[in-house]
């Protein structure tokens, strides 16, 4: 018997320690059973409606007390978006990374897709597009878990990487499937605004006619957008207006639009107004549009302002300002680094779907051998099943015969029995009391020999029950013949008991009696050594070799003492 060392006992504590807390880290969930679970839950229901209130009742629960690393998980994923709708800036990643360590090592869920969107946005502020692009594919293996309006973000963010990148064709698949999603979770703002952008991206693919259509779109939906909103949709219909009927007809448009727009806050896009004006021609227009974006926003690393910039200042024949502008574009992102950033980003998702795409063969081929497996176990056990049967069949067969070769053994005896009873009727060599009982008996063989002949069916058990129970029942016969003569002839009996002979002795005597001989006798019993007994019962009795034989001897013997 093998006894462990206290090294041994010591590993077998700890790992069931390990395993112990390994289920109890992945199973416990309290983020929506417990008290502050509720109340995340009770914010999480109206905090699309009501950011600012929601980010104030999750700052009370957070100083309330998170007691576990689910409800620390939950509470960071919340606050990170409710930071992000409310300032409309992209929070911090510290605030995320609890819930992203959290989430992303667990099972496929909305929160870990969730983790994955929120990181990729992340990135996307600080320009680390391709990785961006990576937790955006990582967040589809869990798509199927998501809401809608989370669904409908992934679409739009991995779209504007697209036309960060002037990958136009895979930016309105992508967007076109968040308009989608927006009106799937009847969110209608962030639709009509997605469907202008599917506009914007028609126009920078040079399909103005699409544009048109989505704005057309846009403008029924301009309900539901706000002053920004608004904004933009009218900068993506002076986009069409150029292209359709030329700068001049863009700037009255614009000309227009800002007589009616009374806030000259960072609502609007300078920039890109300063840029159609300069088109135009109205360079002194375009100026002043420009300096107000420089006004209203950070451009410290906006490349797009100092393009348009150096635009202006060429078309005034700023020449040297022009080039100052360039300079400062360029040294913001190269063209170079953005041509890799194209490929890189391509590569992440074409990455991806290939190792979907192996992971999907790898478990159908997993899947083939499992269940190529299963069919050759099942065939083993049932090719061992049938050996089994055939084996009992085999067996039973076996056993047939035998019972076959024993009742055929029975019978023959029963028959021999018959024909040596007959006979002794037939010579007349027993008395009328005997006699009785022969009949008997040979009533008793010929109805189970006919019974036996006759019975042909396949189980003629109740032929062969009789057959045996006849076979056996042969002791029986000859202690009633000794009994019939035992009555009629006591005192010969009397002198058979006083020398000393046994009960089956005395049974053997009896068949001489009725006249059977020595081998008719040793047949009679199935007794190949009759001899043997009929020389102790001759000693018995004080007869010796060469005296006269037994059945003589009895005979004679049971008439003197009969008179």
């Amino acid at each position: 018997m093998h006894i462990l060392n206290p090294f041994d006992v010591d590993r077998v504590k700890a790992i069931i320690v390990l395993i112990l807390s390994t289920f109890i880290l992945f199973s416990c969930d309290d983020s929506h059973t417990s008290e502050t679970g509720r109340l995340l839950d009770e914010i999480e229901s109206y905090m699309d409606d009501r950011p600012d209130s929601a980010l104030v009742a999750l700052e009370c629960v957070e100083k309330a007390g998170l007691d576990s690393r689910e409800l620390k998980a939950r509470h960071a994923l919340l606050k990170w978006f409710l930071m992000l709708k409310t300032t409309g800036e992209i929070p911090e990643y510290e605030i995320l990374e609890t819930a992203y360590d959290h989430y992303t090592i667990k099972k496929p869920s909305c929160e870990r897709f969730l983790s994955h969107l929120y990181k990729g946005i992340y990135l996307i502020k600080h320009s680390d597009y391709e990785n961006a692009m990576e937790e955006f594919t990582k967040a589809e293996d869990d798509y199927e878990y998501a809401q809608a309006k989370h669904q409908a973000l992934l679409h739009s963010y991995k779209g504007y990487i697209h036309k960060r990148y002037y990958d136009y064709p895979s930016a309105i698949s992508e967007v076109l499937l968040s308009a989608e999603k927006f009106r799937e979770a009847n969110s209608m703002r962030q639709f009509f605004n997605t469907i202008a952008d599917i506009a914007d991206c028609h126009i920078m693919n040079n399909d103005i006619e699409a544009a048109s259509e989505y704005l057309d779109i846009a403008e029924k939906n301009m309900e539901y957008g706000n002053a920004r909103d608004i904004h933009d949709y009218y900068l993506i219909k002076a986009k069409v207006i150029s292209r359709k009927y030329g700068h001049q007809a863009c700037a009255d448009m614009l000309d227009d639009y800002l007589n009616d727009v009374k806030d000259e806050s960072n609502v609007i896009s300078w920039r890109i107004i300063a840029y159609m004006y300069n088109n135009a021609g109205r360079y002194g227009k375009a100026l002043e549009c420009i300096e107000k974006e420089a006004l209203y926003n950070d451009i410290s690393n906006d490349q797009n302002y100092y393009f348009v910039l150096a635009e202006i200042k060429s078309s005034l024949k700023d020449y040297k300002g022009a080039a100052e502008a360039y300079k400062k574009a360029i040294d913001i992102d190269g063209s170079t680094e953005t041509g890799k950033r194209i490929t890189d980003v391509k590569y992440i998702e074409e990455r991806h779907r290939n190792e979907v795409n192996q992971l999907k063969a790898k478990s159908q081929k997993n899947s083939i051998i499992l269940i190529s497996l299963v069919a050759l176990l099942a065939s083993i056990i049932i090719i061992l099943q049938i050996r089994k049967r055939l084996q009992q069949r085999t067996e039973e067969k076996k056993q047939l015969e035998i019972e076959k070769q024993r009742y055929e053994s029975m019978y023959s005896e029963v028959v021999t029995e018959r024909d040596e009873l007959t006979r002794m009727i037939e010579d007349n060599t027993v008395n009328e009391d005997t006699k009785n009982i022969i009949e008997k008996r040979l009533g008793l063989l010929n109805k189970v020999i006919v019974s036996y002949i006759t019975d042909t069916s396949a189980d003629n058990r109740k032929a062969n029950e009789e057959l045996e129970a006849l076979v056996s029942d042969r002791d029986t016969f000859i202690t009633q013949t000794r009994m019939t003569l035992e009555s009629s002839h006591p005192a010969f009996f009397r002198y058979l008991y006083d020398k000393g002979l046994s009960d089956w002795e005395i049974n053997y005597c009896c068949l001489y009696l009725i006249g059977l001989k020595g081998k008719d006798i040793g047949e009679y019993i199935n007794l190949k050594r009759h001899y043997t007994y009929g020389s102790v019962i001759r000693q018995k009795l004080g007869l010796t070799e060469n005296d006269t034989n037994l059945s003589l001897y009895l005979r004679k013997l049971m008439d003197n003492l009969q008179a």
